[in-house]
């Protein structure tokens, strides 16, 4: 739930009581507003640039986000516009667990995670 979540991050000191406050009231007055909206982890994700639905997506994300007057955390907003749109991505796991591993563990085709060299 996007206000849950800004409440979350402003007790945990990741953003200002005053950006998840003003956030908060700002997602209130949306009248497509959801409270139950799922907050989805962006740490992957793919969308495809042609789709009319997700170009509209993006365009109304951006314009909200990028005028920097709400929260910098990209997932309340996002999750908003997600469940306005009634999109839900799909879920990036497999059967013997995570898609994307962890360092040492074995991947697809036996393809090993190992850190980069920097």
């Amino acid at each position: 739930k996007p206000i849950t979540e800004l409440r979350k991050v402003a007790k945990e000191g990741k953003l200002s009581t005053e950006l998840s406050e003003k956030t908060i009231t700002w997602l209130l007055n949306q009248p497509d507003y959801d409270e139950d909206a799922i907050v989805y982890k962006n740490a992957i994700f793919g969308y495809d640039p042609r789709n009319a639905k997700v170009q509209q997506l993006m365009h109304d994300f951006w314009s909200i986000y990028a005028k920097e007057e709400l929260s910098w955390r990209d997932q309340p907003i996002w999750s908003y516009l997600m469940a306005r749109e009634r999109m839900r991505p799909l879920h990036l796991h497999r059967k013997g667990g995570k898609i994307f591993g962890e360092f040492g563990q074995k991947g697809h085709g036996g393809h090993v995670y190992v850190p980069q060299n920097i």
